[in-house]
């Protein structure tokens, strides 16, 4: 494996066509062991009786495969009891960064409840800063409000875009069919969890199971300037994007540097 240690006054790179630094990807394949490693640390679990996880294929459950993909994470949870599955960053969410992924649902949550959690980890502990949430009904909310009341198996898009020091952009598609929830998060902790739960469903159907994949860090704009010392797994920089060290500091790739 091949290392980069780059610390120089000022280094650019420019390419020509579609913009973006990759920094972070993770997607499920055939027989995954949820050894998440390209800007992810290893997926960690907290699994109830009758609950747990696995890597399948949402079609099998009634849910489009359309941008989520035919082979997917998923949770499920047919008892009383939760399943739980954490994705911490190698590093916290800088300003200037965006992560996406998908999810899916089919039908609701029962008698429980199912979604995800945005948390900034202490020294002792996870404290969520935006909440995604079915319980028992078609709708979704995200931050407290609805951001979709209809049944649908299409998968959507989540992108939390990281603006300043103290705002996120938070961005979901409908998976009805219905116009895209856009909400603005006011909060100056970095993300660098991401909690999955699915719980309580007393329902032994897959219809009510759980699907997320295809994660992704990327820069939100097509000038990156590294302003502190960083340690990436791969990078990749797109066509028409100019990547900065600024003087003092430091990039480190310990895998692929690819463009």
């Amino acid at each position: 494996m091949r290392v980069f240690n780059i610390i120089l006054l000022f280094l650019s790179f420019f390419y020509l066509s579609n913009a973006q630094i990759i920094l972070a990807n993770e997607t499920a394949v055939s027989g995954d062991d949820w050894s998440a490693g390209n800007g992810f640390n290893q997926w960690s679990f907290s699994n109830g009786a009758s609950a747990g996880n696995y890597v399948g294929n949402p079609n099998d459950v009634g849910v489009s495969t359309t941008n989520i993909g035919d082979v997917s994470f998923a949770l499920y949870a047919t008892g009383n009891e939760y399943a739980n599955a954490y994705l911490q960053l190698d590093q916290p969410m800088q300003v200037g960064e965006k992560l996406t992924f998908y999810w899916a649902i089919n039908w609701d949550a029962n008698t429980g409840a199912k979604g995800f959690d945005f948390q900034h980890s202490s020294t002792s502990s996870a404290t969520s800063f935006f909440n995604v949430l079915n319980t028992n009904s078609a709708t979704i909310t995200a931050g407290g409000d609805n951001a979709d009341t209809a049944y649908g198996t299409t998968p959507m898009l989540v992108t939390l875009d990281r603006t300043s020091a103290t705002e996120y952009q938070f961005t979901m598609t409908s998976r009805s069919g219905g116009s895209d929830y856009t909400y603005t998060i006011n909060q100056s902790n970095a993300l660098d969890q991401i909690k999955f739960f699915c719980g309580n469903q007393n329902d032994g159907s897959g219809e009510r199971n759980m699907f997320f994949n295809k994660f992704k860090i990327q820069s939100n704009t097509s000038s990156v300037t590294i302003s502190s010392d960083r340690t990436l797994d791969n990078l990749e920089v797109l066509s028409n994007t100019t990547l900065t060290i600024d003087p003092a500091s430091s990039l480190r790739v310990t895998g692929n540097f690819d463009n």
